[in-house]
């Protein structure tokens, strides 16, 4: 088994766990500004690996660029990824990563998608238009949100219409980061085991 071999891309980090002859590879996108050590996508990896999932984490290194560069770089980086894989491959990713993984799920003939705090909406916009759209794969979907996200909480996404094959997992108490209330005790990795 692999317990963590890291690679360099244009513009990124690749972080590889779990085992090598695996069936099955996860590529997750790590949101905006995000790394591939922070807590929510290393316990996204460890609970993917724990299940017998090789891991690919990804990663845009340094200061972002604009929001379409970023978008444009990210998929790029799971291509690259998604294609060093073996086995059937599942895409996903937090935030921007979501979005970017989201998109790429035909591409790449991908069989699922995880989507971590997925931005529904804008900061200062609450329509949610394509993005919606975006998560309409034909694929299983796991999507994980915290109910206060600010870019699509609870009550937003009810409202939402979300197909059938997407089955939502609610961090209680928690926002865009995943971080709790701090009266929860929990932290963001402890939040995604409750």
């Amino acid at each position: 088994m692999s317990h963590g071999y890291s690679g360099r891309v244009e513009r990124g980090m690749l972080l590889w766990t779990g085992p090598e002859d695996a069936q099955r590879t996860l590529v997750f996108a790590c949101g905006d500004e995000g790394r591939v050590d922070d807590p929510v996508p290393a316990a996204v990896a460890d609970a993917a690996v724990w299940m017998g999932v090789r891991v690919c984490r990804v990663a845009i290194e340094g200061a972002w660029p604009g929001a379409a560069q970023s978008d444009a770089t990210l998929r790029a980086m799971i291509g690259e990824a998604a294609a060093a894989a073996r086995g059937d491959r599942v895409l996903g990713g937090m935030s921007r990563g979501a979005r970017a993984a989201a998109s790429m799920v035909g591409p790449l003939h991908a069989i699922g998608l995880v989507a971590v705090s997925y931005p529904f909406h804008a900061r200062r916009d609450p329509d949610p238009g394509e993005r919606v759209r975006d998560l309409q794969v034909r694929v299983p979907v796991l999507l994980v949100q915290g109910s206060r996200d600010a870019l699509g909480n609870r009550e937003q996404v009810r409202g939402y219409g979300l197909p059938a094959h997407i089955d939502v997992h609610w961090v209680e108490a928690a926002n865009h980061a995943l971080v709790p209330r701090a009266s929860s005790g929990l932290d963001p990795a402890g939040a995604l085991q409750g």
